[in-house]
């Protein structure tokens, strides 16, 4: 049986029911079957005479009759539901992507292995699978809230790739084009192999990034780097190339007192600071860069010119040198937390690809990450999301992150963690270029400073209190962010936001 719950603008009053309690709630939870599904990206028509919108349905489905309507499910919807609706159910914008779905007084309960489908309307682009949020939150008054097991992230088995059981699959252009000026293609495994360029087989060639010139001397003589390799005596930048030895060890190639010579030779005639000249021969290898830098990147491209079935190479030459300057990865831990362990073995792999800059954005509306001395309360709270509205433990649930403050997208850098991300990224010849957003973008560090504020106004001690304060309580500003929040702005206008 299916109830269709016609689509407009909800307006209605939640049902209450004693006696709902913690069992229930967690049953509720544990089989509640939420299911979304985008259906059209591209309306030939918007409520409210909007230009843009999606239209989409959620359904829900219990396996058992419940008549019980004392509960909400809060839940992460990027774009806000501007149109909707229902005999049976609300629908409320909370803050930033945070809704709230309840019963109405109109709503009967739940008969068993019914489905409910609520239609919608919402504005703005919202066109990957990995835009619709997971870990939607079933709560009661005065109960323990709980993830609702129906819209968790699941793993492949046979991928490890996450996957989105609630997410109904996109399965045409109505799913992702935006308008019908859009020629986006759907680009299925159909589409990506007939218009992708093949892959290099060549070895040498298929060094990436690919090098600037080479040249094979003598393809009947080799040399196989798994006899290890042996630095010269006087082989020059030595100390400062101790990971690019190890990239190579992963590979197999490991360094001995026996192994094939390996020179390396300063010289200032190579071109560009980057630069070198990399000459492989039978009888031992020999790199020429004006510094350690172009060393490094020698020997990163010797450890990309192994194979996994093969270490041998021939005789050849490599001149080279980055094409670019500024060569970076963006890795936003504000919003979603890595871990030291991540960002260390990310720079190793950005070293591998030639990669000189790592932007880490450690503050914005979704998460404050690196602990400041003095500032507890930028980690404490600024830290982790879950379901407390108040605000007085964590921030809210942004971006599906559920109830437990101990899910992986929470965390901080301790000044220690962030000194060895420094010292790793040294050692890769990469630099750390840290961002926190302010003044905007800002509300992980507000929400905190007004936590710091409340404890010592109990305290009585109001000039601690206010040292650190970066809003202004009287200010009665209206405004709403790009990213739906009312209350992410810190006010430049005091002295306290530049304490």
């Amino acid at each position: 049986m299916i109830k269709w719950i016609v689509l407009g603008l909800l307006l209605g009053l939640s049902h209450q029911a004693d006696g709902f309690e913690q069992s229930q709630l967690n049953e509720f939870a544990d089989k509640l079957q939420v299911t979304y599904q985008l259906i059209d990206s591209k309306p030939t028509q918007c409520p409210n005479e909007q230009a843009q919108c999606y239209f989409s349905t959620l359904s829900l489905s219990l396996p058992y009759d419940l008549k019980d309507a004392d509960w909400q499910i809060s839940f992460s919807q990027l774009m806000p539901i501007y149109s909707m609706q229902s005999d049976s159910f609300i629908i409320s914008h909370v803050n930033g992507d945070l809704h709230r779905l309840e019963a109405n007084a109109s709503f009967k309960g739940f008969t068993k292995n019914t489905t409910y489908v609520i239609s919608f309307y919402t504005q703005e682009s919202q066109i990957t699978e990995s835009e619709y949020m997971p870990n939607y939150i079933a709560t009661a008054k005065g109960l323990s809230a709980r993830n609702i097991s129906s819209t968790a992230i699941k793993l492949d088995a046979d991928t490890g790739l996450e996957i989105q059981p609630y997410l109904v699959d996109f399965e045409g252009l109505n799913n992702h084009q935006v308008s019908e000026r859009d020629q986006t293609p759907w680009m299925n495994a159909n589409y990506l192999f007939e218009t992708q360029t093949k892959p290099l087989k060549s070895t040498a060639l298929g060094v990436i990034p690919q090098v600037k010139h080479l040249t094979i001397n003598d393809d009947s003589k080799l040399i196989d780097l798994r006899q290890g390799l042996s630095f010269t005596e006087h082989a020059d930048f030595k100390e400062q190339l101790t990971a690019a030895s190890s990239r190579l060890g992963v590979f197999g190639v490991t360094f001995k007192s026996m192994g094939i010579n390996l020179n390396i030779l300063k010289d200032d005639k190579i071109i560009g600071e980057e630069g070198y000249e990399l000459t492989v021969k039978n009888t031992g290898i020999t790199i020429k860069s004006g510094t350690a830098a172009g060393a490094f990147y020698a020997m990163q491209t010797l450890a990309g010119l192994i194979s996994v079935e093969s270490a041998i190479l021939p005789e050849l030459t490599i001149i080279d040198a980055p094409r670019y300057p500024f060569r970076g990865l963006h890795i936003d831990v504000a919003r979603n937390f890595r871990s030291k362990a991540f960002i260390l073995k990310t720079i190793e792999q950005m070293a591998a690809y030639k990669l000189n800059k790592l932007h880490l954005h450690l503050a914005d509306d979704e998460g404050w990450r690196l602990a400041i001395a003095g500032l507890p309360e930028l980690t404490n709270i600024g830290a982790a999301r879950c379901l407390d509205l108040t605000e007085q433990s964590c921030l809210l649930p942004q971006l599906g992150a559920g109830v437990d403050r101990d899910a992986k997208v929470n965390g901080y850098y301790t000044s220690d963690d962030y000194k060895d991300i420094l010292l790793a990224a040294k050692k890769h010849f990469i630099e750390v270029i840290p961002s926190l957003d302010m003044p905007g973008h800002s509300r992980a560090a507000i929400v905190a400073m007004e936590q710091r504020f409340n404890h010592y106004a109990a305290l009585n001690q109001f000039e601690l209190a206010n040292q650190y304060r970066l809003i202004d309580p009287l200010d009665t500003t209206v405004y709403s962010s790009i990213q739906h929040y009312d209350d992410n702005t810190i006010n430049v206008c005091q002295d306290s936001s530049f304490a």
